[in-house]
Order: structure tokens, then sequence, then C-alpha cells
């Protein structure tokens, strides 16, 4: 998978990245980065094409991408009637910042403070689809 770098940069083994250059790594890896804000994983590659998964309604589905991202908003896409909704990237800023403070000011797991974070996150999600 490849990124783009946009914050400067040094890795563990002395390899420095300047922002422009371009970083072909494990997809692991890259997010890891893109949630740090040092690199854009290049939209082409940054999602799969279709998603798989269980409904415990109606079976395996598969559609998507139920995620589109730009260098300034995410659309989130319904699997099934292919409505959507854009935001500002910002909103997902928001939601790892409501995790650390979670995590770090009310003591909770990493794991319970991110899953609060994300209901959080998908109610301000519905209110803005709403509104």
């Amino acid at each position: 998978m490849k990124a783009t770098c946009i914050k400067g940069f040094k890795t563990a083994t002395g390899k420095t990245f300047l922002p422009g250059d371009t970083i072909e790594a494990e997809p692991e890896k890259l997010k890891i980065l893109e949630s740090r804000g040092r690199v854009r994983i290049k939209p082409d590659q940054a999602l799969p094409e279709r998603v798989i998964w269980e409904s415990p309604v109606f079976g395996r589905l598969s559609g998507g991408p139920v995620l589109e991202m730009t260098e300034t908003t995410f659309t989130l896409v319904h699997p099934l009637t292919g409505e959507k909704v854009t935001l500002s990237r910002e909103w997902l800023v928001t939601r790892e910042e409501r995790s650390a403070i979670m995590k770090n000011d009310a003591g909770l797991p990493r794991e319970e403070a991110d899953r609060k974070a994300w209901g959080m996150f998908l109610n301000q999600f519905r209110k803005k689809r709403e509104g």
C-alpha cells in the first residue's frame, strides 16, 4: 500500500521522510502513521472495492465501498440503499480525541474508550444526517 508523507518524520531505522514523499509499506503500518497525522493513504488504495459482512437479519451481504475518503472529507455510504452522507475529516479526529480523553481522564481501558467514542461519533453522524 502507498501513502504520501504530510508531516516529516524519522523511522527507528534512521530513514527520513519529508512532506510529499511517497511511502510504500504494509497497510497496518500506514494506518498507524495516518492516525498520527504523518501520512495520507492514497485514496485509490485506502479501501477495498467491496466489503462483505454478516447481517443478523439478511445473512451474508456484500457491497461497498462503505467509506470514501478525500483529502478534506469522508463519505459514508449505506451498503444497501446507497444513501451518502459527506462530512469533514475533522469528525474522525474528534472521535480519536474523545477516545483518548476517556482513556486518560476517565481511566477507561482502551477498548472500552474506543467503543464509547465510536458510539458518540455515530450518534453525531446520525444527528448531522437528520439535521
